[in-house]
């Protein structure tokens, strides 16, 4: 059997993490975890219970088949198989959208849009995007939500992104940004209808840093989330969590999620290291068969391994999108040699 190539170990990693950003976004469009996102994330759902919140979710989130450029948005909504072709990225969809019809007296309609995002930088500011994303979403209900020059009748509109890469810096935060109104000459007393869209980032990442120790909504949430994403909870400690911390029932759809999850993290690891042992063993003989001395073989056992660790921490950390501690912990790294590793990978 021939020795697979480079090429061709890139195309089935990038056909496994198709499978893995597909089984992301089917287990956040679960209604009940799209009733806790909601429930931190959107102003006029905040103090609901999270199963009224469920219950007001009109029909089923779509995932992934409204596409988001301009002219296709609202032909998708109505059924018709559009797509939109961007130069280098493909067709453009929005990962999950749905709405919400809030439960208070007024009934007001929401259109939210949920993102799963692992690049926290792809080379633009992510809140941007989630500006467009909105726009895109007010726009796109031009002959759908109101008709002609009926502009009071727009929906307020959502777009949420969780972030599940973040810096240390953004980690274990929500923000929102909305439409404001700044006086900038008098006091003008007008009641503009001016609050129709907001981007929120989730940003994720050790459970353990920058979290207060209350047990607020937000705290859950971004513990709720961080577990989802993780690639060290087993997938049947993930479904207890869910059910005893979360009251979420997991069905059949999130655990098939779960685990097309944990095969793709571990099929890729286990690929990545086994090329790093490989490479390690061959250098190390190598190398070691030149020299007769102990000393000298452990000199260079250790400067091969050294280096190896450095090329595997980078490979894992570009492939994988994870931090330096976390492809340390794949690789196994002594805790003790991570100042060493930091100074010769800069």
């Amino acid at each position: 059997m021939k020795e697979k190539t480079f090429i061709a170990d890139a195309v089935e990693i990038a056909k496994d993490k198709a499978e893995y950003d597909g089984s992301i976004k089917n287990i956040l469009s679960d209604k009940s975890i799209l009733a806790w996102i909601t429930s931190c994330s959107v102003k006029e759902l905040r103090g609901y219970p999270i199963d009224v919140i469920k219950g007001c979710i009109e029909g089923e989130p779509e995932i992934s088949k409204v596409p988001v450029a301009p002219g296709r948005t609202n032909e998708a909504i109505t059924g018709d198989n559009t797509e939109d072709k961007v130069l280098h990225e493909g067709t453009v969809y929005f990962d999950i959208r749905f709405t919400i019809i809030t439960p208070d007296k007024e009934k007001i309609k929401l259109i939210i849009n949920v993102e799963a995002q692992k690049n926290f930088y792809p080379g633009y500011d992510l809140v941007t995007r989630g500006v467009y994303y909105g726009a895109r979403m007010i726009s796109s209900q031009k002959e759908r939500e109101f008709v002609g020059s009926d502009y009071d009748n727009i929906k307020k509109v959502y777009s949420i992104w969780i972030c599940m890469d973040a810096p240390l810096y953004a980690q274990n935060t929500i923000t929102e940004y909305s439409i404001q109104p700044m006086k900038l000459y008098g006091d003008y007393p007008g009641d503009a209808r001016y609050d129709l869209m907001s981007v929120v980032m989730i940003c994720l990442g050790n459970s353990e840093k920058g979290l207060q120790n209350e047990e607020s909504e937000y705290r859950k949430l971004l513990d709720l989330l961080t577990m989802i994403s993780s690639h060290k909870v087993p997938v049947e400690q993930k479904l207890m969590m869910l059910e005893q911390e979360y009251h979420i029932a997991t069905t059949r759809e999130l655990k098939e999620g779960f685990s097309s999850m944990c095969n793709w993290s571990e099929g890729v690891i286990e690929r990545i290291r086994k090329d790093v042992i490989e490479e390690v063993t061959a250098k190390v003989t190598s190398e070691v068969t030149e020299k007769v001395t102990s000393e000298v073989t452990e000199k260079v056992t250790s400067e091969v391994t050294m280096k190896n660790n450095m090329n595997a921490i980078i490979n894992i950390m570009q492939r994988l999108q994870m931090s330096f501690e976390e492809a340390c912990d794949i690789l196994q790294v002594n805790p003790d040699e991570y100042e060493e590793l930091k100074l010769a990978l800069k």
